[in-house]
C-alpha cells in the first residue's frame, strides 16, 4: 500500500496547489505545495528502472525552455521555478522510465493480465 498511500498524499498537496493558486499572492505557495506532492510521486514511483537515456532530452527540453522564460521574471520565480520544474521534471521522468511502451499484453482469464516476452 506505499505506492497507493504516496499517490494519494500527492494528490492531497496538489489539491492544496489548486486551491492556493486561486489567488495571486499564494502563488508560490501554492508551486511548493505542488513541489512536495511531486516528491510524494516521485517517492512513489522511485528509482528502480534507473533509464538515465529516458532523463536526457527531458532535462535538456526543460532547460530550454527555462533558459527563454526565466530571463524576464522577477528574482523569486528566478530562484524557485527551476526548482519546481526539475521536481516536475524528475517526476515525469520516474513515471515514464516504468512504463513498458513495447511490451504486448494479453490476458490469461478475467481480470488478469500477463505479460508476454
Amino acid at each position: 500500500y506505499t505506492f497507493s498511500r504516496r499517490i494519494l498524499i500527492g494528490l492531497i498537496f496538489s489539491c492544496i496547489g489548486d486551491c492556493l493558486l486561486v489567488w495571486r499572492e499564494f502563488f508560490l505557495h501554492g508551486m511548493v505545495a505542488f513541489g512536495i506532492g511531486h516528491m510524494f510521486f516521485i517517492s512513489a514511483f522511485g528509482f528502480k528502472p534507473l533509464n538515465i537515456p529516458l532523463s536526457i532530452p527531458m532535462y535538456i527540453a526543460s532547460m530550454l525552455s527555462l533558459s527563454m522564460w526565466l530571463p524576464q521574471q522577477a528574482l523569486i520565480y528566478k530562484m524557485t521555478v527551476p526548482i519546481y520544474t526539475a521536481l516536475l521534471v524528475t517526476m515525469a521522468w520516474r513515471a515514464t522510465a516504468r512504463v513498458h511502451f513495447f511490451e504486448v499484453m494479453t490476458t490469461d482469464a478475467p481480470g488478469s493480465i500477463k505479460r508476454t516476452e
